[in-house]
């Protein structure tokens, strides 16, 4: 499902936070967190805040599971993304 997306903060090198503006999971709040470490390498994070309206409140119990294997996909199209 498509959803429309807005940059709600940005620190550079540090973070960025989108909310959905569209969609059934209008509100949600999606964080990437940029954490440096040894060697000129960076740690890459997500913390997603779900605001479920309607019937997509039915989806809740089933949510996290889809987003731990979605977030995997996402993640590495952010970071090669953030490395161009």
């Amino acid at each position: 499902m498509k959803t429309n997306l807005r940059i709600t903060e940005f620190e550079p090198n540090r973070k960025f936070v989108t909310e959905a503006t569209s969609g059934f999971l209008e509100g949600t709040k999606i964080s990437y967190l940029m954490e440096p470490m040894e060697g000129n390498r960076t740690r890459l994070s997500r913390v997603t805040e779900f605001r479920f309206h309607g019937l997509a409140r039915l989806m809740r119990p089933f949510q996290a599971p889809l987003a731990r294997r979605d977030g995997g996909v996402e993640i590495s199209g952010v970071k090669r993304m953030l490395e161009s």
